[in-house]
């Protein structure tokens, strides 16, 4: 199966499946078809990318699509594997995008399916360019040759990756990425009761990750709790006099980056 003449259909017309469409047409891949629960986004998506829609999840596909990308909510995969059983065809491959799911959530689709999950965040309706973005494949030794095809029509960055070892990966996406917003969340509410914008932080949080991937994240950590710095920690702490949660957490991490530290 060459890929520039493979023809994709795509299941869950959402954010990551606007980014990969985008992708997928600049690398003349033909996405040819999309389904999905909400007719308002199918009917978007449709004509956006110029390419016909099916009205609901299950209604079997044309007999030319090679792939079936499944880019639902995790809790969905299960459900939608088992509606595309009628879809099933020699030679076609069925993958799900997810990072923290399992290869066996499309079993019931036989053994051409697979795993093709690109470690990134997509939000609004913009088409992330995805050259640079690290896709994490599973899949058979049929099955993988195939989508790595795929895989590299849109991206430089192609691992091969098995469920255990994903979701790890997915989980330290979540530590690396959303816990640090919640963070940045609570930063910009504390500062701007002070009359300040959280933008003032720009170039030190880009100077931090700068660093990190410069040094990596045990050599670019700085801050009095590494220092040992107690007095500035107890004045940090009594800032925050009304709020046990957030003296709590400050504690926390304080002792994590350096667990001599003893508060009374």
């Amino acid at each position: 199966m060459e890929t520039n003449r493979s023809t994709i259909a795509i299941i869950g017309p959402g954010r990551l499946a606007h980014s990969l469409a985008g992708n997928f047409h600049r690398a003349g891949v033909a996405v040819k078809m999309v389904q999905g629960r909400s007719a308002e986004k199918r009917k978007a998506f449709a004509q956006e990318w110029d390419i016909p829609q099916h009205d609901a999840i299950g209604a079997p596909l044309p007999i030319d699509i090679d792939y079936v990308v499944i880019a639902v909510s995790d809790a969905a995969i299960p459900l939608v594997a088992n509606q595309l059983t009628n879809s099933i065809r020699p030679g076609r491959v069925f993958v799900h995008t997810s990072g923290a799911t399992h290869l066996e959530a499309l079993a019931p689709l036989g053994e051409s399916i697979g795993v093709f999950y690109p470690l990134q965040m997509f939000t609004g309706q913009k088409v992330v360019d995805l050259s640079e973005v690290p896709f994490f494949l599973e899949g058979n030794k049929t099955v993988y040759p195939i989508m790595e095809k795929l895989a590299r029509a849109i991206s430089s960055q192609v691992f091969p990756l098995a469920s255990e070892q994903r979701q790890y990966l997915h989980l330290g996406a979540v530590w690396a990425v959303n816990f640090p917003n919640l963070l940045y969340r609570l930063t910009s509410e504390q500062i701007s009761q002070q009359g300040v914008d959280f933008s003032v932080y720009r170039p030190i949080l880009q100077e931090q990750l700068k660093r990190v991937f410069e040094l990596g994240p045990q050599l670019s950590q700085t801050g009095p709790a590494l220092r040992g710095d107690l007095p500035t920690l107890e004045r940090h702490l009594a800032l925050m006099q009304g709020n046990a949660e957030l003296q709590e957490l400050y504690r926390l991490l304080s002792q994590l980056i350096n667990p001599d530290i003893s508060f009374e």
